[in-house]
């Protein structure tokens, strides 16, 4: 997703059944994009800009100016993306455009290539109106809960500060609401090394129940053991491939392998990643 002087980023977190409820002639995830979109066009159109929408993006003069990264996670859609208001198209395409993946400036465009000068403020304060003329709604105004507000720290601290993911586009593994996970892949039955790995790792997370969760993957059990769509590590994954047994992974990174840990070590390692 792009971000640059003169773009506008955009994210709208949804549960996508109430959107299917706004649409006459339905069609599984077209409907609930350009529902999405519909909006942002008349957030522009808010500001005076002929706007249009259809499932892909908005556009104005028959060029896109708005891209999306939708999420899906069961039935609630995170459509989140970038709104061109004044984007300077050539470092765009240093940026995002490759030989796989070219810019096209006959498709893609943004305002003040088309004379819509207005500037990213108007269309803050418009684009939240079209969302709720849309969509029947009024938007509620409010900061960030206490729990949102660790979750930001705590991504900052453990992905968008560090090094491995800027430059090397590696991110922890964390599940839920950013809980630090400790996955723990043993042997079924557990062997006696399983069933003190199992056991010390509830020992060393007993007082972090709020901060911590821990996963038991029992080799030959299926991926369904935690759900009918479980979280799972790249880490887990490659150690369940290889029949490494047992493991402890924290935050999607192998920390201990075919041994039972000391209580110090492994307790060191669930805290520095909390």
């Amino acid at each position: 997703m792009y971000q640059g002087i003169g773009s506008l980023n955009f994210a709208i977190a949804a549960d996508a059944t109430c959107l299917k409820q706004l649409t006459e002639d339905y069609q599984s995830i077209l409907s609930e994009y350009l529902i999405l979109n519909e909006g942002l066009a008349r957030g522009l159109q808010i500001c005076g800009v002929e706007a249009k929408a259809d499932s892909s993006g908005v556009y104005v003069n028959n060029k896109m100016v708005s891209e999306a990264l939708p999420l899906w996670f069961h039935d609630f859609l995170l459509f989140q993306g970038t709104l061109h208001i004044s984007t300077d198209l050539d470092i765009y395409n240093e940026i995002i455009g490759t030989k796989w993946h070219p810019v096209k400036n006959d498709v893609l465009t943004s305002l003040s290539h088309e004379s819509c000068n207005i500037q990213i403020d108007e269309v803050e304060e418009a684009l939240p109106q079209g969302i709720e003329q849309t969509l029947g709604i009024r938007f509620q105004g409010q900061g960030l809960t206490e729990d949102e507000q660790k979750l930001v720290e705590k991504l900052c601290r453990l992905k968008y500060r560090l090094d491995k993911w800027t430059a090397q586009a590696r991110q922890p593994f964390l599940t839920g609401m950013g809980k630090t996970t400790v996955e723990v892949f043993v042997a079924y039955p557990p062997t006696s090394m399983c069933r003190k790995l199992i056991e010390l790792v509830g020992d060393v997370v007993s007082d972090l129940q709020d901060e911590v969760k821990v996963m038991i993957w029992m080799r030959g059990r299926g991926m369904h053991q935690h759900g009918r769509y479980p979280e799972m590590s790249s880490a887990l994954r490659s150690a369940n491939k290889q029949s490494i047994i047992p493991v402890v992974i924290v935050n999607g990174e192998l920390r201990f392998r075919e041994s039972v840990p000391s209580k110090e070590d492994l307790r060191r390692a669930v805290v520095d990643a909390l």
